[in-house]
């Protein structure tokens, strides 16, 4: 027999904590068969939901906050990443760069004296840089002389050759 809507009404979840959590009700009438009611009121009666998720709010923090942590590695990495080849593309310039200063230097030196034929030797530049230079001055074919330059940068090291025809 299922009892009428007003007696429905009246029911309250019983107990507290673990006996709350499982909603279980008893009905405030005794008239009726205290199986049936109660059966029928686990289906009626509406209990708070702090009873009945325990943790739940602490296992969504956690989900964030790992969700989180696992976004902000990935950033870290990714810009650790871009960094490291941004290093690497202004070493590979420098020592172009280097290169480069290397070469009027030796025409410079060549200007100066058309019989040298040699090193300049490695130069720090600027100085207290651990960047480096050098250029080699020699004979071409066909009374060419040959300017190469070379800059130094970390790990990087790069060659420019320069060929010039000395008089006419």
């Amino acid at each position: 027999m299922i009892p009428p809507k007003q007696d429905i009404e009246r029911c309250r979840p019983s107990g507290s904590g673990r006996t709350q959590a499982l909603r279980s009700c008893i009905c405030r009438d005794d008239a009726y068969d205290r199986n049936r009611a109660v059966a029928y009121d686990r289906r009626a009666c509406v209990l708070p939901l702090s009873g009945t998720r325990r943790g739940t709010a602490l296992f969504a923090a956690l989900f964030v906050m790992s969700v989180s942590s696992m976004t902000v590695l990935a950033i870290l990495n990714g810009q650790t990443s871009q960094y490291a080849a941004l290093s690497n593309t202004v070493a590979y310039d420098e020592a172009r760069y280097l290169a480069e200063a290397a070469t009027p230097h030796g025409l410079a030196t060549l200007e100066d004296d058309f019989s040298f034929r040699g090193t300049i030797p490695r130069t720090e530049f600027p100085k207290a840089s651990s960047r480096y230079y050098s250029a080699l001055v020699e004979d071409g074919s066909d009374g060419t002389v040959i300017v190469t330059g070379t800059g130094e940068s970390n790990d990087f090291v790069r060659t420019v050759s320069v060929i010039v025809k000395q008089g006419g």
